[in-house]
């Protein structure tokens, strides 16, 4: 009986023993933590894309596109080599892979201006002005005093053929810029485009305003010159 004691409390030490060395073991070959991987790979990525973004800059946009393709091997969440391959592949018109990276980019950080830009203007190129205005519109929204969203979204209103619209935005554009002779004449134009003649009439053009004011400042000019000559010419006779 004893006997059999011992062999179980030898059978349970040993186990307890196996079980420690398997522990140990395990540790010693546990794989290194991604936090290493990971900032190893973001270093890769780094040095990548800064030779991208040179390649890039003096125009070898070939370069630029793998390296960029390269850096989301090692990053795959990089927005910013996202952003950069839908803007090259957009000035290549390759519109399909342009809207898979702008895409990508815009669903990581749609608060960045840059991809909603670059979002928008790929939708245009596919005549989707329905989702660029969209964009555009979340822009003016969260930028009330920016007027380059603005009158972007007004040129966009423009080429989707949304006249009315436009013209909204362009009266939205003159109470933040001032009354301009291009806005006027862009009135004019789409209000004509609206079979609206009597509208566009009515508008100012500030062009022939600043014109007529210009040749009067200069006959005032001239009649002053001409009233100082004859004084001259009167003191002399006396």
């Amino acid at each position: 009986m004893k006997f059999r004691n011992l062999k179980l409390f030898l059978v349970f030490v040993i186990s307890l023993f196996l079980c420690s060395v398997t522990g140990t073991v395990d540790a010693a070959n546990k794989k290194p933590s991604k936090v290493i991987v990971t900032s190893k790979k973001r270093a890769k990525n780094a040095r990548l894309f800064a030779e991208a973004n040179l390649a890039k800059n003096t125009g070898r946009y070939k370069q630029a596109e793998s390296l960029y393709l390269e850096c989301l091997k090692y990053d795959p969440k990089d927005d910013a080599s996202m952003y950069e391959l839908g803007s090259i592949y957009l000035s290549s018109q390759r519109i399909n892979d342009a809207k898979k990276y702008a895409l990508q980019a815009y669903n990581i950080d749609s608060e960045n201006n840059y991809y909603s830009i670059l979002l928008s203007n790929i939708y245009q190129a596919e005549g989707n002005f329905t989702g660029s205005i969209e964009l555009l519109k979340k822009l003016v929204k969260k930028y009330p005093n920016k007027s380059d969203y603005l009158r972007q979204l007004a040129y966009t209103y423009v080429v989707a053929q949304r006249y009315e619209e436009a013209i909204q935005l362009l009266d939205q554009l003159e109470k933040k810029t001032g009354i301009n002779e291009m806005i006027s004449l862009q009135k004019q134009q789409l209000y004509m485009s609206l079979n609206k003649p009597n509208k566009a009439k009515n508008i100012c053009n500030p062009g022939f305003m600043l014109y007529f004011l210009r040749q009067f400042q200069s006959l005032l000019l001239i009649f002053q010159g001409m009233i100082q000559l004859a004084s001259v010419d009167m003191n002399n006779n006396n």
